[in-house]
């Protein structure tokens, strides 16, 4: 047992992360802001995440990774505009703020639900208080905290 608890520091395991496909991530980004991708937003959205568009064999669909995927995420007009958006999640979490109906705390926790099925830990809960009392108002601080989520690896890969 002993030897055993001195391993248990040094036993590691590797599991190779792999990006998640355009569709599954199309989903997550809609299902964080509450909006819709479409026209040509859609398709470039579709292609930056290497979604197969002729189909005309099994390995036609583009695993690399690249930045043009971190850019969209971080500050692509693409999706900033459907996380500030009037009507979208993070608009009725704070309209819901403002009206008292739930904490800011619960809104951090509902962001991180829906970005990773887990409730935040208390250094995340932290820094993401921290940004929404950093910003001009909640809904400001409660859209950085969405669009941080959303350039976290734990949310664009499996």
């Amino acid at each position: 047992s002993s030897y055993a608890d001195s391993l248990s520091d040094e036993l590691l395991a590797r599991r190779p992360l792999r990006r998640h496909h355009a569709e599954t991530m199309n989903a997550a980004v809609l299902e964080m802001t509450g909006g819709t991708i479409g026209g040509n937003d859609l398709d470039f959205f579709r292609q930056t995440f290497g979604f197969p568009f002729n189909r005309e064999t099994v390995a036609e669909r583009v695993e690399a990774v690249n930045m043009s995927q971190a850019f969209l995420l971080m500050n692509s007009p693409v999706v900033q505009d459907l996380v500030s958006a009037n009507g979208g999640k993070v608009a009725t979490l704070a309209t819901q703020v403002g009206a008292g109906t739930i904490t800011i705390d619960q809104a951090v926790t509902t962001l991180f639900e829906t970005a990773f099925a887990r409730t935040p830990d208390a250094n995340e809960r932290q820094c993401a208080m921290d940004t929404i009392n950093g910003a001009a108002n909640a809904r400001e601080g409660l859209e950085d905290v969405a669009a941080v989520l959303m350039s976290t690896t734990e949310f664009v890969m499996r």
